[in-house]
């Protein structure tokens, strides 16, 4: 990451320590409020009030880093989309991001409340579905054979864990319970959709050339007395 997300918002910062006014007309209306004069520009007034209260920014700057469409964030927010495109040009420029992994380092250090850091820190690594759950409605309904398969997987990998450590610490206690709820959650999928199993050992015979091809008396569609006749 060759620039913070926030650059434009710094430069206006020792622009008003220097006192020179910038060139661009969103970032001369900032300045005008860190320079105690009338801000000319009505979007930049409201990104500046959005960015000041704490718990607006990382909830606004979690979603963008989420790169969740703006027109999602209008409608969960009720905030008009030249208001948060005002937002992201002067404090959460996202283009600065080259791949994930420096999405992923700017989550980890993000300057914010307890309850800011593990909001932006949680939304980078599960994703803007997280988001929509807990502030609106989630996207779309997530079927019961997902969330099974989900939360086996998660505590699978979850109780991988115990790998270099020894048989009696905690994090090895921890991974068999891990463990336990996602043998749990494999037989619940066995349960819901048997016919996975079934498929298997079907495709298993085929492979070894060893499927039944014998057609019984009864599967003929033409009765057999006809045919000896």
């Amino acid at each position: 990451m060759r620039k913070a997300p926030d650059h434009r918002y710094r430069e206006v910062l020792e622009a008003a320590r220097t006192g020179t006014i910038p060139t661009e007309p969103r970032m001369a209306a900032l300045y005008a409020i860190y320079d105690n004069a009338p801000c000319s520009s009505d979007l930049v007034q409201y990104a500046f009030d959005l960015h000041e209260e704490e718990e607006h920014r990382a909830i606004l700057d979690a979603f963008l880093l989420t790169r969740c469409p703006l027109s999602e964030l209008k409608g969960l927010f009720d905030i008009d989309l030249d208001v948060i495109e005002t937002y992201m040009f002067l404090f959460m420029d996202t283009s600065v991001f080259r791949n994930k992994l420096e999405v992923i380092s700017y989550a980890a250090r993000y300057d914010s409340s307890a309850y800011g850091k593990e909001l932006v820190k949680t939304a980078v690594q599960v994703g803007p579905d997280y988001l929509h759950w807990a502030y609106g409605k989630p996207r779309a309904t997530i079927d019961a054979r997902e969330i099974i398969n989900r939360t086996m997987i998660d505590s699978y990998m979850r109780g991988m864990a115990h790998k270099g450590n020894g048989l009696t610490t905690g994090v090895t206690k921890e991974a068999h319970k891990w463990w336990a709820t996602a043998i749990k959650n494999a037989e619940l999928t066995e349960r819901i959709n048997p016919s996975t199993a079934k498929q298997a050992v079907e495709e298993l015979q085929i492979a070894l050339g060893q499927r039944d091809e014998t057609v019984g008396p009864d599967d003929f569609a033409v009765p057999l007395a006809d045919i000896l006749h």
